[in-house]
């Protein structure tokens, strides 16, 4: 049983991201589109939105990123903000991430660090 849910949130229009989504060959919970909301990543709108798509407040959520500015985005509504692959950290500084895990593997037993 999984500890956490799993949801893509993206800027793709909700067909070709629920098409991308089942895909990807791993269990998701929901795809939520910033199209939905108005907004696009990261204008903190779309995020606003993802939150209450996922029903729960932002700091129950973390944003999992392989750049800074999705975390940027879902700062402000309280989420916490992982850098996923270390290759990418060049665009990060120390307060943008807060955790850093070089590859999905083990990401979720580093969560509970958030």
């Amino acid at each position: 049983m999984c500890r956490y849910q799993m949801s893509v949130f993206s800027n793709s229009d909700l067909q070709s991201l629920n098409n991308a989504v089942t895909r990807l060959g791993i269990p998701v919970d929901r795809a939520i589109s910033a199209e939905q909301a108005g907004y696009c990543k990261s204008d903190s709108g779309a995020y606003n939105h993802a939150i209450k798509e996922l029903g729960m407040p932002g700091a129950r959520a973390a944003y999992v990123a392989d750049h800074a500015w999705d975390i940027r985005g879902a700062r402000p509504v309280g989420m916490a903000g992982a850098c996923l692959y270390k290759i990418t950290l060049a665009d990060f500084d120390d307060s943008q991430a807060d955790l850093e895990v070089s590859g999905p593997a083990g990401l979720g037993d580093r969560l509970t660090e958030l």
